[in-house]
């Protein structure tokens, strides 16, 4: 009977420290406490992300990368068409493109796309100055801005 009770004991403490385990904090959510598989594809539990897969965010930042690259390729046809003592300004200039289109976009260009605030139109967004998100949007707001972020700077 000792060997039953303190089998029985040891079930209860392992139980309860796999409830507290399970009990997944969730930045401004409620806890989860039901822990997914490694291979669980289910869609998000968020009702903010309806819609929002993480492998998109996935293939948005690939895809930021290559169209990043592309100002590499600029940079080297553009140096193959000035002569030798150009060609530190040239890729210079497609650096400073990069720097300061960014941050442009980042402090204005979003807001102009994506914004939300009093007087927003079809045509342009207001508000979302200065990129900045925190919880379960974070992933989402970031992708695209990086993804839209690449275009603009690639443009200048």
């Amino acid at each position: 009977t000792k060997l039953i009770l303190l089998d029985s004991l040891l079930q209860e403490n392992l139980t309860l420290h796999r409830k507290k385990k399970n009990k997944l904090p969730v930045a401004g959510m409620e806890q989860v406490t039901t822990p997914k598989a490694w291979n669980d594809t289910s869609l998000p539990e968020f009702p903010e992300l309806d819609g929002w897969l993480w492998d998109d965010a996935l293939w948005q930042i690939t895809a930021s990368m290559i169209i990043f690259n592309m100002q590499t390729g600029f940079g080297m046809l553009e140096s193959g068409c000035v002569s030798l003592k150009n060609e530190v300004n040239i890729m210079m200039k497609n650096v400073v493109d990069v720097v300061l289109g960014g941050i442009t976009y980042w402090a204005f260009g979003y807001g102009l796309s994506y914004g939300t605030d009093a007087g927003t139109s079809a045509v342009s967004g207001m508000g979302s100055w200065f990129v900045s998100e925190s919880g379960v949007m974070q992933g989402p707001t970031f992708t695209v801005f990086l993804f839209q972020m690449s275009f603009a700077t690639t443009a200048t």
